[in-house]
């Protein structure tokens, strides 16, 4: 735990200006920091996994629902938040009721869903398995 405040993205996110960093689970425990880390560096991202445990209905999960609002509210732009889960730990559905509840639009959940990933990594939308209507077509 340490090593893990994303603050330390920070410095090396500025050396770096040519490689991309994603903070992994909106930066939990430091939200706040990594809202601030990937609102100030064009070449941070923050993904959305880690937020849910099992089907979304305990406090925690409820803290998390509000903090990641509160981000993309915040200054962490949605096209910095590309989508991910902690499957087989929680469901697909679960992460997929959480992104019907976000309120953005739904220009921003395709970002967040689809084309976030493809341009990290690099994939055309032909690769992409929303493109294909699994995923994506579920939060239409």
């Amino acid at each position: 735990m340490k090593c893990s405040p994303p603050l330390h993205v920070d410095d090396v996110a500025v050396d770096h200006p040519g490689v991309t960093f994603v903070i992994c689970r909106n930066g939990n425990p430091w939200i706040r920091d990594c809202m601030e880390v990937v609102h100030k560096n064009s070449n941070v991202c923050t993904d959305i996994s880690g937020l849910v445990l099992g089907n979304a209905s305990d406090r925690f999960e409820k803290f998390m629902r509000t903090q990641l609002q509160a981000t993309l509210l915040s200054g962490v732009e949605p096209r910095k938040a590309p989508f991910g889960t902690d499957w087989p730990i929680s469901s697909m559905e679960t992460y997929l009721e959480l992104m019907e509840e976000l309120k953005v639009r739904e220009a921003d959940k395709r970002k967040m869903m689809d084309e976030n990933s493809a341009r990290l990594f690099r994939l055309s939308a032909g690769d992409s398995p929303i493109e294909k209507g699994s995923l994506w077509s579920r939060l239409r």
